[in-house]
């Protein structure tokens, strides 16, 4: 039986050869407390004997009957304005001492009771453990007693406060508590007993060790049966070059590890409990190991078990938002598919109008959620919650910007996967319409990705917007003046029709685009068959050009005059038709 919430002091021991009477108002009590040991043969606990009578009779004359003349107000005054002292013996909180006495503070009171108890039990005493309520006119006491000694006293005033608990029950309680460690140190003194605890402690030991071998043998073979369903049953994971299957293997060698090392300091917990346990001198701090993990894993429980309102609230809001993302994400694929239409959005432009809205379900279902989440209340939460957004306020302002680029780009239809577009230098296929991003395919097989604002911040080429299966190929020339036009454009369409993979339907044309200071220029525009070939035809449409000009004589060249020339740079109508133009298609 533990007392931890009575409290004692030793009038003896607080005389200082002052004069000290007690006036009894009415016969002394006599209270009995029995308590049998641990071996079951330890003391019991009697009344005090007569031999204890003359040791109160000098008590009462080494004080003046004015020693304890203060009032109950300054008492309880004295009480809460003092430090409690502890009595402790082998470990063990004996008694907690809340007030002073005959000018001694509670803590200087549980020392000399502490001392006194230590030298008691180092003596080997034969003697039980007494107790005797003592009533005088500064209130009533509890003195407890080995024999002819008095170990220590307890006050009204140290009783705790706001509980039912009186002296006479405090005394039983300390007489019995004492004389079951009484009764234990004795048996801890013998030899058999302390043997056997010491081997106990020892198998302890052992099997502690080797339970925490068998954990870390048990980790390796975790890991290993890891890496091999890895290998054989993940290879799913491996896609466009990137192996996920590392960082899913990384994650549960990790928590393989945490795993690990719970267990073995759980048993390393479980045996030192074990271990204090076995000795009476260490019992209490077994008790308090075992207190503190019965604690922990209450408040654990405690904690989960209030949680669980907010875990269920939180779980339907995830399958609210799993459920509406679901929806959404099918309702977009059926328009990108062409099974669904809707005016407002284009078939191109719904996988990332999809992404978008995807995104905006989840960030709105985390917003509700947050409350919900366990711990989101304490400061820790808050301060790392504040610190994240921070940091993603500040690292997702470009990205923002990207998106609402890329909205732009969408919804305006300037481009769609497939067509041929120039950004500036870069022209290429269009592969992906991103988030924040354009995926290009240049001619020369390169992947260039295109962010969303460079897009809205040039000008934007699409080269196959009119004709879906075509893309457009043009080139650009420069001849003088003294050339037929006729001629210079017969010339141009006989190029196109002999170059591979430009198209008759539609057919090709060519354009007078400007006349110069020098030179008029002319373009020609015409369709290639494959997006992907545009470069190469392109170039073999150049070199067509290069040998029909070769063939009917005609240089290329941008003449520039550093004076006026004597004749006029003229055609003169007879040429107008010169070979290969024919004059009723041109006339037309």
């Amino acid at each position: 039986m533990r007392f931890g919430d009575t409290a004692g002091s030793s009038p003896a021991d607080s005389c200082d050869r002052r004069e000290f009477t007690y006036q009894t108002r009415k016969s002394v009590s006599i209270n009995r407390a029995r308590s049998s040991s641990i071996a079951g043969g330890g003391p019991t606990c009697r009344k005090l004997q007569p031999r204890f009578l003359p040791l109160l009779a000098v008590l009462w004359l080494c004080c003046a009957p004015g020693a304890f003349a203060a009032s109950a107000a300054d008492h309880d005054r004295a009480a809460s304005a003092e430090t409690p002292g502890r009595v402790i013996v082998w470990n063990r909180t004996i008694a907690i001492l809340r007030v002073p006495l005959l000018g001694k503070t509670p803590e200087q009171r549980a020392e000399g009771a502490s001392a006194r108890l230590d030298a008691m039990f180092a003596s080997r005493p034969g003697d039980s453990i007494e107790y005797q309520l003592v009533k005088g006119e500064i209130g009533d006491l509890v003195l407890i007693g080995n024999g002819p000694q008095v170990l220590f006293g307890l006050a009204a005033g140290d009783l705790p406060q706001g509980t039912a608990t009186t002296l006479d029950a405090a005394g039983k309680q300390i007489t019995a508590q004492l004389t079951v460690l009484l009764g234990e140190r004795n048996e801890q003194r013998r030899w058999p007993i302390l043997l056997r605890g010491l081997a106990e402690a020892a198998l302890a030991t052992l099997a502690a060790l080797a339970l925490g071998l068998g954990i870390l043998r048990g980790r390796r073979w975790v890991i290993d049966r890891m890496v091999v369903f890895s290998q054989r049953r993940m290879a799913h994971l491996v896609h466009a070059g990137l192996d996920a299957r590392n960082y899913v293997l990384l994650f549960f060698r990790w928590l393989v590890h945490a795993s690990t090392f719970t267990l073995v300091a759980a048993a390393g917990y479980v045996s030192l409990a074990f271990i204090l346990s076995r000795f009476v001198y260490t019992r209490p701090w077994s008790d308090e190991l075992g207190n503190m993990l019965l604690s922990s894993l209450g408040r654990i429980g405690a904690g989960i078990a209030r949680a669980i309102p907010d875990l269920i609230t939180l779980a339907v809001i995830i399958l609210i938002a799993r459920w509406t993302a679901q929806i959404a994400d099918r309702w977009f694929r059926a328009i990108e598919r062409g099974d669904a239409a809707v005016a407002w959005l284009d078939p191109d432009a719904s996988r990332v109008t999809r992404r978008l809205v995807l995104i905006v379900i989840w960030m709105f279902a985390i917003t509700v959620a947050f409350p919900y989440i366990p711990g989101s209340s304490t400061d820790a939460f808050k301060g790392v919650s504040l610190f994240l957004g921070l940091v993603i306020s500040l690292g997702a302002t470009g990205v923002v910007g990207q998106i609402v680029s890329g909205l732009f780009v969408v919804f305006n239809r300037a481009m769609r996967p497939g067509d041929f577009i120039r950004v500036g230098q870069v022209e290429g296929t269009v592969i992906e319409l991103g988030t924040t991003a354009v995926r290009l395919l240049t001619s020369d097989k390169k992947e260039v990705i295109v962010p969303n604002a460079v897009l809205v911040s040039n000008s934007i080429e699409n080269f196959s917007r009119h004709e879906r299966d075509a893309v457009l190929v043009t080139t650009q020339v420069t001849i003088g003046y003294d050339t037929p036009w006729r001629q210079v454009q017969a010339m141009l369409m006989l190029a196109a029709e002999r170059t591979p993979g430009v198209l008759r339907d539609p057919m090709p044309q060519v354009v007078k685009s400007a006349l110069s200071d020098y030179y008029v220029e002319y373009l020609i525009i015409a369709y290639a068959a494959r997006k992907s070939a545009r470069g190469t035809v392109l170039s073999r449409l150049r070199g067509e050009i290069l040998d029909t000009f070769n063939e009917f004589d005609v240089q290329i060249m941008s003449p520039h005059f550093k004076g006026q020339p004597v004749e006029p740079v003229i055609v003169p109508k007879s040429r107008w038709f010169q070979s290969p133009a024919i004059e009723e298609k041109l006339d037309e």
